[in-house]
Formats: C-alpha cells, sequence, structure tokens
C-alpha cells in the first residue's frame, strides 16, 4: 500500500498524566508477551478498534472490539520482536499503552 496510509503521525498529544487516569488506562499483559497480548480497558459502548503500531508509526495489527466489552486478546505470534505502541480507539477516546514483543 501506500507508505503514507499506513504511517500515523501522534500530534497534539500534550497532556499525557490526562490519558493515563484509571478512567482511559490500557492495561496490557503479559508484558512483554510472545504469543498472545491479554488488554483490559474501560468497558467500549460504542464501536471500538485496537491498532499495533511500531515506533516509527507504521501500522502493524488492527482489529474490531466487541460493544460491552472491557477484554480483548490479540495474536501477535507474527508480529517481530520490538517495542509497539497499542491503541484502542473509539468515538470518544484514544488510549494508548506501551507494549513489548518477544
Amino acid at each position: 500500500g501506500n507508505a503514507m496510509s499506513d504511517t500515523v503521525i501522534l500530534s497534539g498529544v500534550s497532556n499525557i498524566d490526562h490519558w493515563a487516569s484509571p478512567h482511559y488506562r490500557i492495561t496490557a499483559s503479559p508484558n512483554p508477551c510472545q504469543d498472545y497480548l491479554n488488554l483490559t480497558f474501560p468497558v467500549t459502548t460504542n464501536s471500538a478498534y485496537y491498532v499495533l503500531y511500531d515506533l516509527l508509526g507504521r501500522l502493524v495489527l488492527t482489529g474490531e472490539l466487541l460493544q460491552e466489552t472491557d477484554r480483548a486478546t490479540i495474536d501477535v505470534r507474527k508480529v517481530l520482536p520490538g517495542t509497539y505502541l497499542i491503541a484502542i480507539m473509539d468515538d470518544q477516546r484514544y488510549r494508548v499503552s506501551t507494549v513489548i514483543v518477544k
């Protein structure tokens, strides 16, 4: 695909403490992970999805999350070892956490 469409530029994120509050937090375990990554997050009441980015902002994985859920398991067996950003997005919030894949 087009490299520009596969790259994310995060700008305007100036208040990380706000996003780190318990109401917005993502818990990723195990971290580091090897085969599967388990996520716990605030309940998604609307349509939501997760995205996994490498540290260069390239999209690695994406998937939909079920409504009214607060947990997800992501298969990372095909992801290269490294550090990644995992984001959970719905129409109201954008939550981000760092994960390491071994």
